[in-house]
């Protein structure tokens, strides 16, 4: 469970352009769930054809996994002929509205050499009329009008291109400031820690910890990240973290370790539970009260 959006890379191309090999060595380099095809018509699509409605269905369906993902912190790699410009924008806003975010590669490849390539013969069972509706033969792939990244597979390699899109991730990477607790819950003295982060424009990444039920930690993981959503919005994103204990930190890590101020220092849990309301933000009091939830004070 988690609120911090992944990445779907969605290759576009036309057969034998070389999507599913650059998405394949793209996999080895970055941690993504693969989105296989073949695979996915045997469990999801079963029962589709290839006409273009079918088609269109299989990649919504495609899409809608991705987007599931994507909405989990899950960064997914797809690799789909995808071949008309309107499926193509369809398959974004599946992607963006369930939370996640679309990046499409286009792999540029002139049709000669495709059917050079031809590696599993289905252009020449096309071009003898065997297959029905193949694109580049009797159905037409229209060229993405915006990708993000082209690879023209006939000039660059495949370590070339991957390389192309590592720097363009890279390039578009976010680095966060992680604040980690239980928010049992969520106070004034965390809300202005944040406030402050955001303020420096950082990107603020909250880990919730995820403790048993107890009188010390009241609210479940998910009260818990929606208070933090009704409180701060998309200003933040959310992640759930197993219950740690301890956090090491090494030397020369990139990381700066900040110290809880004085005033926030005195800001207690136990007080909050214990019905000191005066020290929640009015959204998570309504929250509480809406929700009639019972904060108790810790009996351990």
């Amino acid at each position: 469970m988690a609120y911090l959006k992944g990445k779907t890379i969605w290759f576009t191309g036309l057969p034998c352009s070389g999507k599913t090999t650059l998405a394949n060595a793209l996999s080895k380099k970055i941690f993504a769930e693969r989105l296989d095809g073949d695979e996915m018509r045997k469990i999801l699509s079963k029962g589709l054809g290839f006409t273009k409605e079918d088609r269109e269905e299989h990649l919504r369906r495609m899409a809608y996994v991705a987007g599931l993902l994507n909405r989990n912190g899950m960064n997914v790699i797809a690799a789909f002929i995808t071949p008309y410009e309107d499926i193509r924008k369809e398959i974004k806003h599946i992607i963006e509205d369930m939370g996640g975010e679309f990046i499409l590669v286009y792999t540029k490849c002139s049709l000669e050499t495709c059917m050079k390539r031809d590696v599993k013969g289905m252009y020449k069972k096309a071009l003898k009329g065997e297959i029905k509706n193949f694109t580049g033969v009797d159905d037409p792939f229209e060229e993405p009008e915006n990708p993000d990244i082209v690879v023209n597979t006939e000039e660059e390699s495949v370590e070339e291109g991957v390389k192309k899109i590592l720097r363009y991730l890279d390039k578009h990477k976010k680095t966060y400031s992680v604040f980690i607790g239980r928010y049992q819950p969520l106070h004034k003295g965390h809300k202005k820690l944040i406030e402050q982060a955001l303020e420096r424009n950082e990107n603020v990444l909250v880990a919730i910890r995820d403790t048993k039920l107890s009188n010390k930690n009241p609210l479940t993981v998910k009260e818990r990240m929606e208070i933090i959503k009704e409180v701060f919005g998309d200003k933040v994103d959310v992640v759930v973290i197993p219950d740690v204990n301890k956090v090491y930190i090494g030397r020369d890590v990139g990381y700066e370790v900040i110290k809880l101020p004085k005033e926030f220092e005195e800001i207690s849990a136990t007080k909050v539970r214990s019905g000191e309301y005066e020290y929640l933000p009015e959204k998570v009091r309504e929250y509480i009260e809406r929700n009639d939830i019972k904060l108790k004070v810790d009996d351990e």
